[in-house]
């Protein structure tokens, strides 16, 4: 995941101050995952791994589009 943000910022694709540290990204990213997979055992056994996927990839897919496109969450107004 961090080597694929990486490569964005480095293409040009996304802007370094927008992308931030990959790295910090990456974690965020793989933690999103790791927590929903730990609510599905846990709490929701009999939702579908294809459920989950969809739910994850949502939330990824879009934050992931909005960096494509320069947007980062406001640090401050």
């Amino acid at each position: 995941m961090a080597a694929l943000l990486r490569g964005l910022a480095s293409s040009g694709e996304l802007e370094g101050s927008a992308v931030g540290d990959p790295d910090a990204l990456a974690y965020a990213v793989v933690g999103a995952g790791e927590s929903l997979a730990n609510w599905w055992l846990r709490q929701r056994p009999r939702d579908s791994r294809e459920l989950m996927v969809a739910r994850l990839m949502t939330v990824v897919w879009s934050g992931l589009g909005q960096l494509e496109r320069g947007r980062v969450w406001p640090t401050s107004r």
